[in-house]
């Protein structure tokens, strides 16, 4: 497998707000060529916080996600 570069060669850094615009997008298109991408739609309205514990200056949730048509994942965050 080949990883393709995120930025070519000759480009050159910038300071202006919409050239960073740009270049951050082709850097993102870049990236998600190189891992794929998912083939199916995301549902960021379908996390749901399963427990949540109270630490001394946090709270830890545990969330419940999904990955896949039927891939379900937990995380804490």
């Amino acid at each position: 497998m080949t990883i393709k570069t995120l930025l070519p060669e000759q480009q050159v850094g910038t300071d202006q707000l919409d050239q960073w615009l740009e270049k951050k997008e082709e850097i993102k298109t870049r990236f998600l060529d190189n891992i794929g991408r998912p083939n199916f739609p995301r549902k960021l309205y379908e996390i749901e916080t399963i427990e949540a514990t109270d630490g001394e200056s946090y709270i830890r949730r545990k969330l419940r996600y999904w990955v896949g048509e039927e891939e379900e994942v937990h995380a804490y965050l």
